[in-house]
């Protein structure tokens, strides 16, 4: 099950044509949750000027809740941060909490 991770990071290190589409779809195909493979194309993408619809795409497809939260808080996308919040509370842990509540005070809103 080592073939994905090793996929993954021969594609990020060369990073022809549509890489990142590339990944996702190795992504789409591993079976259940190769943690192997989600590291590898989390580092890929973290390290590399990816576009941020990409990102949100890795993150939901890895079902990282945390990072997706992250990203969101990151980038002021309040209502994306907000939804996942409540669809997702059990999977986030206690980074994305505070981000979450970071986000929230300097927004002037409440949890």
């Amino acid at each position: 099950s080592g073939g994905y991770a090793e996929a993954i990071q021969l594609i990020g290190a060369n990073k022809c044509g549509k890489w990142e589409e590339e990944i996702l779809d190795i992504l789409e195909m591993v079976p259940g949750k190769n943690d192997l493979a989600i590291a590898a194309a989390t580092s890929v993408f973290e390290g590399s000027e990816v576009d941020q619809q990409q990102l949100e795409k890795l993150y939901s497809l890895t079902g990282n809740s945390t990072q997706l939260l992250l990203h969101y808080t990151r980038n002021n996308k309040f209502s994306e941060a907000r939804q996942l919040f409540e669809q997702n509370q059990g999977q986030i842990d206690s980074n994305g909490i505070l981000a979450y509540a970071k986000m929230l005070i300097t927004k002037g809103d409440t949890l």
